[in-house]
């Protein structure tokens, strides 16, 4: 009758154990089957983002890209305006009346040609990026931050989004650890 005391409350620990193993499976399958579930999820997410992100990029590369051929083309008016106008002084009292009032001409239409582009483009128009067109102070990167700001979000968002998904199963794998340390000791203990 000892004999039997020990092996049924062996045999009761063992019950126990293997019930707790068994529940904390349940549990483990149910967080497993979750975070699959949540990584398809994600998969899906990024899928959707990456088509999301693609005319946002268009869109900024298309404004850049406009923003600069207006600049490029305001900077070359801005430099045969003052060459024009370094000809007219140079060749005054030099050259005929007529060469001059050319040169004087073209550095004028010049010059107003110049100021309707800036109009024509966010990048010389806006004060966020133009501190002074005269001593061309603008803020290439801050330009093409904005510019790229939509696209930009989007990845940032996704990225945290993927951050709390990486968070799920690396606790997962912390706890299953822990009960595979609490099984071997009390199986062993």
């Amino acid at each position: 009758m000892d004999q039997e005391k020990p092996q049924s409350r062996f045999r009761q620990t063992v019950a126990a154990v293997m019930a707790l193993v068994t529940l904390w499976g349940t549990v483990v399958g149910f967080l497993s089957t979750d975070a699959s579930i949540r990584e398809s999820l994600a998969i899906r997410d990024n899928e959707v983002l990456a088509i999301e992100v693609m005319p946002a990029l268009s869109e900024a590369s298309a404004r850049v890209g406009y923003d600069g051929g207006v600049m490029g083309n305001w900077m070359m008016l801005k430099i045969d305006e003052g060459v024009n106008q370094a000809l007219a002084v140079t060749l005054q009292g030099k050259a005929g009346e007529d060469l001059l009032q050319r040169y004087d001409l073209e550095g004028r239409l010049q010059s107003q040609v110049a100021a309707a582009m800036v109009l024509e483009s966010t990048w010389l128009s806006d004060p966020r990026y133009v501190r002074s067109l005269e001593s061309d102070e603008i803020e290439t990167t801050a330009y093409v931050q904005d510019q790229y700001r939509r696209a930009i979000d989007l990845v940032e968002g996704q990225n945290a989004a993927d951050e709390a998904y990486t968070s799920a199963p690396t606790l997962l794998a912390v706890v299953s650890l822990i009960d595979v340390g609490w099984t071997l000791a009390l199986l062993l203990g």
